[in-house]
């Protein structure tokens, strides 16, 4: 759940991807930063690539690294090639 957090998915992207509810990945996230001492999912992603936890651009699921920034207003994916 970490890498996922950590390659920018939200609450309900992580719950699809992992057939969970969104109620139960926001308490595993709760759960997640309580038990590491943490404010925010910022703060999460800093510690997992600090402590080797996530690689930067290796994704969980195979997919392609979305960008954060100059996305594509609308919110759609941007096009995979492959």
């Amino acid at each position: 759940m970490v890498a996922l957090i950590s390659s920018g998915r939200s609450n309900a992207e992580i719950a699809r991807i992992l057939r969970l509810s969104e109620t139960t990945v926001k308490t595993h996230v709760s759960n997640v930063l309580a038990k590491w001492g943490l404010r925010d999912r910022v703060q999460l992603v800093v510690r997992a690539f600090k402590t080797g936890a996530v690689v930067p651009d290796q994704q969980p699921d195979g997919a392609v690294a979305r960008p954060l920034l100059g996305s594509d207003p609308s919110g759609r994916e941007p096009a995979v090639e492959g």
